[in-house]
């Protein structure tokens, strides 16, 4: 936007001393943009003030130990995400929030699948409720997001495979998963 800005010197020094012990390239060159950014806010105070910070989504998933990967797709620490042109990558479903509550409601250690439980009145997208199986270390961990707002052991998906099946349900996406956390908020 202004190539004259730069980062001022003292903070530069401090910055390069903090990015020395970050491994990928990828990671220092967003961190060094998301402090020039900064200094360009501070250098045009007269940008519209509701501009979306485009940092702020890279640097919270930094700070939850998040991370990201070029290669033929774009990892976000095993979120595959195929490499695209910008109609593509345009038109894909956004990730609705950064919410703290719905990002900690979606993190947890091990692989994710979620599951939408639908029926009549109630469906894919108004689901009455969400459950997940997280695979951890060899072990499965089945859980339903609660009225509590937190996930707590079911014993959902074992019934159902074992014929207890009255509620149906449908594998959905974690963008899904948050559209639901999200509805659930006070």
């Amino acid at each position: 936007m202004d190539a004259a800005i730069t980062t001022p010197p003292d903070v530069a020094v401090e910055l390069e001393q903090l990015l020395k012990s970050l491994a990928p390239a990828s990671l220092r060159t967003t961190c060094r943009g998301a402090v020039r950014w900064s200094a360009l806010l501070a250098a045009h105070r007269g940008l519209r003030a509701d501009l979306p910070d485009p940092y702020e989504p890279l640097l919270l998933m930094y700070e939850r130990g998040g991370g990201y990967h070029f290669g033929e797709y774009l990892d976000l620490d095993g979120a595959m995400i195929p490499l695209g042109d910008v109609e593509s990558n345009a038109s894909s479903a956004p990730f609705i929030t950064l919410a703290p509550i719905t990002l900690d409601a979606l993190d947890a250690e091990g692989e994710m699948t979620y599951f939408a439980k639908i029926s009549d009145g109630y469906p894919r997208h108004s689901p009455r409720g969400i459950v997940r199986r997280r695979v951890d270390d060899g072990r499965t961990h089945d859980e339903s997001f609660t009225r509590n707002l937190r996930w707590e052991p079911t014993e959902y998906l074992r019934l159902y495979d074992l014929g207890h099946n009255e509620i149906d349900h449908v594998r959905i996406t974690e963008i899904e998963a948050a559209a639901f956390i999200e509805g659930t908020l006070p």
